[in-house]
């Protein structure tokens, strides 16, 4: 697996290049075929993850794997193999070549046996069948650049894998609302050939699934509030187009369905410029990388010095995202408590770093709304506007991080007075400031180590809260280490996360960043090391075809998602039935191992203390609540 990245560009591999006449050699040797009977492979779960500082001890020659899963649910397995040859790997049937003498090793996946037999090619399946995706998982460069570690799932169909190392193959597996619980298996075949001549078998493998009731919702209907904030300028930077051209509304469109499969339920508005400061990129010159939001609102000031407010490029970014089903919450991001930095902010007599851009009809020029008065029609015509759409009652106005009570107090107190009804969200990692606000905000989302802090204080705000149908839900950022997201992060931790929100009691997850990428995502995915870890800052890579590129972390949060639903199925069953609810506390006692006060100072704890990391126990604790729910149609 150790594909080095040479490009920004997603499927540009290592390969040592030669000279012509060392080329010329080698096509012209007359070379002896090998006959290979067999290739080095083995079946495993979906925790394996490369890391080239701690290389994992597989069990080599794993041919068959088991995975449980529900109708209308993803599950995913690998296969990893190891030739000991460079070979030109590739997934599906097409005869392809490498451009020496390389043999080709071909992945194939066959025709779905189920319970009514075997299952139709994949052109006209009906819609209950399986879906099954293989990608290769590429590796990238974590952190100071030495450890190589698998995260992407690459959209190419070949890449060349050297002897003698390890090269994952994610397979993805998904089965409709509509599947017929039972037994369903999937054979895979290697294939070896060189050049023309025909392939021989070199290994075959089998995946079952069992496939459960119940069904699971669609993503758009999932109860659990994600909450992965978008960057549609680091969208438009990351693909090289113009900001808000139709090449950048295509790819809008695109990050926004990525988003939808995992269940997101927020759009993020941002409603002026850089109202992250940038990141304060200016501080990190070691690796430059632009990272400013700018106001998807345009502002102009006509020749009669009037201002005036275009607000349809914040209709059609809503609108797409609502016609995908992302349509709970509108998130504004940039008119309250936005953060400094050493260039400051232009609005003069206000306390708050809003930065506003308008375009000057009389000069041509781009200048900045100075007065606090211009703000304040500024925001009185994007509350008015989002109010004409009906879209007010989704609407949270996010403070990000506040620290300075008194300061934070005159911020709200401005907007309030301009829309007293205006709904806020603010992601903390203080408890202080819930109780010092807690009727003014209406969703709160506490960091991890801030709920275990005052575990009282967290208990009686959440009540609080939910009780009066706001939301409370939770987040990780940079800190602390586990569990998170990173490139380095044992994948078992995404799916935790959905397993602590349940525990917990919470709403659901808030993440920063979806595509916040530093300039060269794909060679040098760390920026502001080690206070920020790779994979800190973006889920998804930007596709050379304009796709987002999916890893190992989309996939595992969206089983942890899975695995929220399931119990949130269970708990509405445990209402009438008590031994739903005694699996449901079995369940949970197998993957927590400590109380909420115990999630603090995590950084200094070995994680084993916390949560289980055993994939077993994961798939345990599913199965405990599932033989509650419904009886097993195992045959």
């Amino acid at each position: 697996m150790l594909i080095h990245w040479k490009s920004r560009s997603a499927g540009r591999h290592s390969m040592t290049w030669t000279t012509p006449s060392w080329t010329t050699k080698m096509w012209r040797r007359k070379r002896s075929r090998r006959s290979v009977t067999s290739i080095p492979f083995t079946l495993t779960d979906y925790t394996y993850k490369y890391r080239s500082d701690a290389p994992v001890a597989l069990t080599w020659g794993t041919t068959s794997s088991t995975i449980n899963a529900l109708r209308n649910e993803t599950v995913a397995c690998q296969l990893v193999i190891q030739p000991d040859e460079t070979v030109l790997a590739v997934l599906g049937r097409s005869p392809l070549l490498h451009w020496t003498p390389t043999p080709r090793l071909r992945i194939a996946l066959g025709r779905w046996e189920g319970p009514q037999g075997r299952l139709t090619a994949d052109v006209g399946q009906p819609a209950g069948d399986p879906l099954a995706e293989a990608f290769f998982v590429g590796t990238v460069p974590a952190d100071t650049g030495s450890t190589i570690v698998a995260d992407p799932l690459l959209h190419e169909e070949c890449i060349e894998v050297n002897a003698g190392c390890p090269q994952a193959i994610w397979l993805s597996i998904r089965f409709a609302a509509d599947a017929i619980p039972g037994r369903y298996t999937l054979p895979i075949t290697l294939y070896r050939g060189e050049d023309f001549a025909d392939e021989e078998i070199v290994g075959q493998a089998q995946v079952t699934v069992n496939l459960h009731d119940p069904a699971l919702p669609d993503p758009r209907h999932f109860t659990y509030h994600l909450d992965l904030w978008q960057h549609p300028t680091g969208i438009a930077r990351g693909h090289g187009v113009p900001l808000w051209s139709e090449a950048h509304w295509q790819l809008i469109d695109l990050y926004a369905q990525e988003l939808a499969r995992l269940g997101q339920k927020a759009i993020t508005i941002i409603a002026s410029d850089s109202p992250w400061a940038g990141q304060r990129c200016r501080r990190n010159p070691d690796y430059p990388s632009a990272l400013h939001e700018y106001n998807i609102v345009h502002i102009a000031r006509g020749r009669d010095g009037r201002l005036r407010f275009d607000f349809s490029r914040l209709d059609r970014y809503v609108e797409t995202y609502m016609r995908l089903g992302i349509d709970r919450e509108i998130g504004v991001i940039g008119v309250l408590a936005a953060w400094d930095d050493e260039f400051g902010h232009p609005l003069l007599d206000h306390p708050d770093n809003i930065r506003l851009a308008c375009h000057d009809d009389s000069s041509g020029r781009i200048t900045r709304l100075r007065k606090q008065d211009e703000f304040r029609q500024y925001l009185a015509a994007l509350c008015g506007h989002l109010q004409q759409r009906g879209w007010w009652s989704i609407t949270r106005f996010l403070a990000d991080e506040p620290s300075d009570a008194n300061l934070f107090r005159r911020r709200l107190d401005f907007l309030k007075a301009i829309a007293p009804d205006a709904r806020i969200k603010v992601p903390v990692n203080r408890v202080d400031m819930i109780e010092s606000f807690l009727d003014d905000v209406n969703d709160w989302i506490p960091q991890l180590e801030g709920i275990g802090t005052d575990v009282a204080a967290f208990r009686r705000a959440r009540a609080r809260v939910q009780e009066r149908g706001d939301r409370f839900c939770w987040y990780v950022c940079c800190h602390p280490a586990r569990p998170n997201n990173f490139m380095t992060s044992p994948s078992i931790e995404a799916r935790f996360q959905g397993w602590y929100t349940a525990w917990a009691g919470l709403d659901g997850f808030l993440r920063w960043a979806f595509t916040c990428w530093p300039a060269d995502p794909w060679h040098r995915p760390a920026w502001r090391f080690p206070a920020w870890q790779s994979g800190d800052m973006f889920f998804v890579y930007p596709g050379r075809d304009g796709r987002p590129v999916r890893s190992l972390r989309t996939e595992t949060l969206l089983m942890g998602i899975q695995d929220f639903e399931l119990i949130a199925l269970a708990r509405r069953q445990a209402q009438s039935d008590p031994a739903v609810q005694k699996a449901l506390e079995a369940a949970f006692a197998r993957v927590v191992r400590a109380g909420l006060a115990d999630f603090t100072n995590v950084n200094n704890k070995r994680p084993e203390s916390l949560y289980s990391l055993d994939p077993a126990d994961y798939d345990a604790a599913r199965q405990t609540i599932i033989s509650c729910l419904v009886p097993s149609p195992m045959l």
